[in-house]
Parts: C-alpha cells; structure tokens; sequence
C-alpha cells in the first residue's frame, strides 16, 4: 500500500472509529481498498480490535505507551490534562512518510460522507486546513522570524504529509517546536508545533476548503461536505447531543450497525431517525427569528417538544425537528 491513515482512540472511542471507518468504506471505497490503516491507542481491547479489523483486515494497533520516546515535560503540558497523550500521535507521521507516499491523519470524532481520494493528489509537502490565527499568536515576540507572523496554522483533525518530507524531522525538531510554541494562547498544543515547524521547514501546503474538508455541524454549506467533523466541544457530538445525533443520520447509521455487530458504545437507547436538519442563515434580530418560527407554527403549534432550540451564538444554526414530512422544511 502507498497509503495510510492513522488515528489515535482509547478503548471507548472503539464505536467512533468504527464510524469513520465504515462510512470511509462506503463513501471513498477506492481509498478503502488502497490504505492501511494504524491506530495508536493505550489499551483497546481485544473485543474491539477484532471488531475493527473485521471491518478492515489491514488495520494495525499499536499502544504508544510502549514505545513512546518524546520527554514527559511535553505531556505534562497543561493542555494534556484535556487530551491526553492522543494529540501527539499525528507527529508519528513524520516517521512514516519514510514507509508510504502519503499519510492522512483523521479525528476520530468524524463522519466520511463523500469521496476523498483528492487529499492523496496533491503534491505539497503538507494539506490541511488553515485557520484564521497566525503563529504570532503562539510564538514568543523575541523568537518571531521576517514571514512568520502572518504564516497561518492549521487545524490539526484534517492532516496529508507528503513522502516528500521523509527524513527530514527529527525528534530535536518537535522538542524545538514545543518550546517555541508552548506558551501561545490559541490552538491546540500540537497544532501550534505543527504551523512552526512547516514554517521552519519552509514545508509547501494545500489549504483545503472548510465546507469540503473538514466541516463543522453549523457550516452553512455542510451538505456538501466530504468529511463532517463534530468539534467544539462535547455539546457538538452525536454521542453526546440527542439533536446532532438527530441532525445527522449520517452517522447514526453507522453507529447502529456498530452497535448490531456486537460492539458497545455510549449512546443507550437508540430511537428513529429525526428529518435531516437544515442550516440556516444567522438571524440578526428577534422579529426576525419570530417570523422564521412563524413559517414553522403549523407543524409545532401543538408539539412544541419537538423543537429544540437553536444555537445562535454561531453565525450559523439549524433547526432540529423531529419526524417533519420532507415538504413542510424549508430553507431560509
């Protein structure tokens, strides 16, 4: 194979990516076929490990806590107390491209739903998706170099290295990137190291688009994308939240078949489908929303439980109404 995405679980993140897996299948099958698969992990079980590599045979579990190499002070960062060791397993990447042409790092907490096969294509250094904060934000005033400040990062749950970069970071790169970074207020830990060393490096990069790539369940534009990512916290998660499980039948479909394959998971009781929720524009004002709301009276007057309410607080928001005929939603 001349491809690999990893990915980095505990044990109860087993049904997560069991999801992305899955819907990878079903949605990009040439790059099914065509990639091997790692998963560092601390201790999936045997239960699970045999569950997932019944959905790919080329899966490979390796437990980062065997041969881990990187000094404590960097997991002692306060941001580890949030994400554990998980977050640095993307930088193994650097090692593999000694061993495939392309490595694809994925959140776990994903869902594939269109072809991908696009992110193998490219022929920078690097692809993923840009954020809008630059490394002026992260590194120290002293340490900034001419260009750096306005190079900008870029979020760590979509990331392709290119082979072309093999052998070329060293262990002494990545500790030099975590002190020059480890103080920046904006980012995750291993995202900020990761925008300092492809700037060091004088690394080339795609930026990817945000409404294809790496889409977040308020986008407006989330129908079209290939790779819907539940970030921003817990109350962004399928799991987690009975109106984004129910605004994304996506993944509550491959969840189930989890689930029926005899795999365990946290959501307990698993109702029927919700009507695929639709996103809307931001409404600036009160009467605004009342007018919205007004369209939809008919279907909610006497059901108003049916209607969760929205997330306005985003600049965009969806509407998540339970069992409403396809002709009676609408856009607005």
């Amino acid at each position: 194979m001349d491809k690999c995405i990893i990915f980095s679980i505990n044990n109860d993140y087993s049904f997560a990516l069991a999801v992305v897996l899955m819907s990878l299948k079903d949605n990009s099958e040439n790059v099914f076929n065509t990639s091997d698969f790692i998963v560092y992990h601390d201790g999936v079980s045997d239960k699970n490990q045999g569950l997932l590599k019944s959905i790919s045979e080329r899966i490979q579990f390796i437990n980062f806590n065997e041969n881990d190499t990187l000094p404590e002070e960097i997991y002692n960062h306060h941001q580890m107390k949030r994400y554990g060791r998980y977050i640095y397993q993307k930088l193994r990447a650097f090692e593999l491209v000694s061993q495939y042409k392309r490595v694809l790092w994925l959140d776990a907490d994903m869902v594939i739903q269109g072809n991908i096969e696009e992110l193998f294509t490219y022929e920078e250094n690097m692809v993923y998706d840009s954020v809008c904060w630059k490394l002026s934000s992260v590194v120290e005033e002293k340490d900034l170099e001419p260009g750096m400040k306005e190079h900008s990062c870029c979020h760590g749950g979509v990331v392709c290295f290119n082979q072309s970069i093999a052998n070329q970071i060293k262990r002494e790169d990545i500790i030099e990137a975590f002190n020059k970074t480890k103080e920046g207020k904006t980012g995750g830990i291993e995202e900020r190291m990761l925008g300092y060393i492809i700037y060091r490096k004088q690394f080339s990069f795609k930026s990817l688009s945000k409404a294809e790539c790496n889409t977040d369940p308020s986008h407006q534009n989330i129908d079209q994308s290939k790779i819907i990512h539940f970030i921003y916290g817990p109350l962004k998660k399928p799991w987690s939240n009975s109106a984004v499980y129910a605004a994304f039948p996506e993944w509550a479909y491959y969840y189930k078949k989890w689930i029926q394959m005899g795999g365990e998971g946290p959501i307990k009781e698993l109702k029927g489908f919700y009507s695929k929720a639709y996103t809307f524009k931001f409404l600036s004002n009160v009467s605004t929303y009342i007018e919205v709301l007004k369209e939809l009276s008919g279907i909610i007057k006497d059901n108003p439980s049916l209607f969760m309410k929205p997330d306005i607080t985003n600049p965009y928001f969806q509407f998540f109404i339970e069992n409403i005929p396809t002709q009676y939603i609408m856009k607005f």
